[in-house]
């Protein structure tokens, strides 16, 4: 039944693209690079502790089978993208014990990052680094993790948690199971107490967690290979395509038409999206849940608005 409702929730699910969930990632946590298929946006999900409706970030939890065994949704402030002003801003459905998100894989690899939270494993992903990534949601369950290989090397990312707290006793407690199983393990924190991996990407950018890897890690274990840069928008795009060779005034005026319509195709698509968020952001005010026929009415009426405007 658990398992169940979990597959359920991430039926309801989209992609992230456009939505409050690629804005938190990308404004608040600073993650760069295409989101992994794991991850959905969830327009609308009641919290039951508030009763508030909220739009979601929401990570899909897969058993080694591939089964969707959980999800674990981020309640998101509908204005701004940020998490969400209430005491728990992030809860999981289903069954994670045993299960993981996988943020990025590598089958020819035999190194595995293993990180406690969504975000800290995004990270990684963001400093372009190109072995298997995934996400334990939570300390515990990092024991469980069950790599292809016996020769697996697991890194785990750890929060800089004080030596003497539950979080770290769990974490060596995880640390010593794996071990036992005859892996090798590596744990690397960031520098300063209390910060995880993110902290440190928000505060320092990509490079400062490639550095925290290339000194805490053996030399040549690891592969990075840093993203190229995100692409520029359509307007500059358009502008660099029209510099071009002096050409006929025919060609030159046809480029131009060209040019022209493909930037009012991009500022439509930008106006649609903008009309999308404050349609959901409405009804996320009004606590109006979602169902299939709403969310295609809300695109349809965010495609006429924009068409007005």
């Amino acid at each position: 039944e658990k398992i169940d409702k979990a597959q359920s929730l991430w039926n309801m699910g989209r992609p992230i693209q456009g939505t409050l969930a690629e804005r938190y990632l990308r404004e608040h946590r600073k993650i760069e690079g295409d989101p992994p298929n794991d991850l959905r946006y969830l327009p609308f999900f009641t919290d039951a502790g508030s009763k508030w409706s909220f739009p979601c970030l929401m990570a899909g939890v897969r058993s080694e089978s591939g089964e969707i065994t959980a999800v674990q949704v981020t309640f998101l402030n509908a204005h701004t993208a940020a998490k969400a002003d209430i005491p728990v801003a992030k809860r999981s459905f289903g069954i994670v014990k045993g299960s993981v998100v996988t943020l990025q894989e590598d089958k020819s690899s035999n190194i595995l990052f293993v990180a406690e939270g969504v975000e800290t494993a995004l990270s990684l992903k963001t400093t372009g680094v190109q072995e298997t990534i995934k996400a334990s949601l939570g300390l515990s369950n990092i024991k469980r993790i069950a790599p292809e290989s016996p020769h697996t090397h697991v890194v785990i990312c750890a929060d800089h948690d004080a030596p003497d707290s539950p979080a770290a006793k769990s974490l060596e407690k995880s640390v010593t199971s794996l071990q036992e199983r005859g892996l090798v393990v590596t744990v690397i924190k960031p520098d300063k107490l209390g910060d995880d991996l993110n902290d440190v990407l928000k505060f320092q950018g990509p490079q400062g967690v490639r550095d925290i890897l290339t000194r805490d890690l053996p030399k040549d274990l690891i592969k990075i290979v840093p993203p190229a840069p995100e692409k520029d928008s359509l307007e500059k795009k358009m502008i660099e395509k029209s510099t071009v060779p002096p050409q006929k005034s025919e060609e030159k005026a046809l480029l131009k038409e060209k040019t022209v319509s493909m930037k009012n195709e991009g500022v439509f698509e930008q106006l649609t999206q903008q009309c999308i968020k404050k349609l959901y952001a409405y009804l996320g005010e009004e606590r109006i849940d979602l169902n299939p026929d709403l969310m295609k009415r809300i695109d349809r009426q965010a495609e006429k608005a924009a068409n007005f405007i």
